[in-house]
This record gives C-alpha cells, structure tokens and sequence, in this order.
C-alpha cells in the first residue's frame, strides 16, 4: 500500500477544509471502482491518505487533486511508505490496520460508519445542519 502524508498550511479556512474533504469523501465513500478508492483520515490540519495496491492513483494524480481543491493554499505531499516517525498508536492503526479491512471490504465499512449511500450522507448532512425549534 502507498501512504501518503499532507500537511495543509496558510490560512486554512472552513470553505477550503470542506472542499478537499468533499473530493476525498468522494473517492473514499462514492466511488464503486476499486482502483479508484482511497482511505483517508484527518489528524488536526494533517490528511494521510492510502491508497491500495492495485490502485490507479498516483503522487502527481494525487497533487493535483490537493491543488484544486486547495486553490491558492499551500501544503505539503510527502509519501510515508517507509514508515518512520513519532505519532501516537491510534495513528498507526488507522495506517496500518484500519486501511487494510476498508480495501478488503469497502461496502461493509461503509455500513459500519453508515456511510453506505448517498441518501444516509444526505440524511447525515440534514441532521448536522436542522436548527433546534424554540418554543
């Protein structure tokens, strides 16, 4: 598996968190090719991205998606395959353990977070945002 690790830097706002998170929401939850799924999680302004081995992505495939979506802020792409570094152990499970059962079995994880299709997304989506009745 490649692993990738990006650092988001600049003035990181709320709109350009969601839109990286939208495209790499796509690829991990609503995309059906295997090729094209990628397993990512969010630690503070960090994003680690894997990708599976028979995937379709690359580093430069991957920047690109990063600069769209992040327009004019910068980060920083560095592949972590070597895997080296002092993080806590929930970090490495994610990388190392957690990935693993997304690819080998994406749909039942999917169900497992109730990200299973896009009427539970929607459903999740109007739950966050319906403002509590004052009576």
């Amino acid at each position: 598996m490649d692993k990738f690790f990006i650092q988001l830097y600049g003035n990181i706002d709320d709109l350009c968190n969601s839109r990286i998170l939208e495209e790499l929401d796509y690829y991990m939850y609503d995309v059906r090719d295997k090729k094209e799924m990628v397993f990512y999680f969010i630690e503070e302004q960090s994003i680690f991205i894997i990708l599976n081995k028979e995937t379709s992505w690359n580093m430069e495939k991957l920047q690109i998606l990063c600069r769209t979506a992040l327009r004019e802020n910068r980060f920083l792409l560095i592949p972590i395959n070597n895997s080296c570094g002092y993080m806590s152990t929930n970090i490495w499970d994610n990388i190392n353990k957690t990935s693993v059962e997304f690819f080998e079995s994406p749909k039942k994880y999917k169900n497992l977070i109730k990200r299973g299709n896009k009427i539970s997304k929607l459903k999740t989506l109007i739950k966050r945002f319906k403002l509590p009745i004052n009576n």
